[in-house]
């Protein structure tokens, strides 16, 4: 992922995710994220997002979750 360090808004909305890959936190400059519609049903890995997230110094504004059934937090 070192070509996408600048990318600033990322719609990976509909693809079918099962999870929310780690390394979508880790690009510094990432302001809108839209992961609708996927098939994201539970957060297994949420803690290890929340602590990548809490010790990264990011900019994201929008985290689009909607239309998924995540029902483990």
């Amino acid at each position: 992922m070192i070509h996408l360090q600048r990318i600033q808004i990322l719609n990976l909305s509909n693809n079918e995710l099962r999870v929310i890959p780690d390394e979508l936190f880790r690009l510094p400059h990432l302001q809108a994220l839209y992961l609708a519609g996927n098939g994201i049903s539970y957060a297994t890995n949420w803690p290890r997002l929340v602590e990548i997230f809490s010790q990264m110094q990011v900019n994201l504004r929008i985290l689009d979750l909607s239309n998924n059934s995540i029902s483990n937090w």
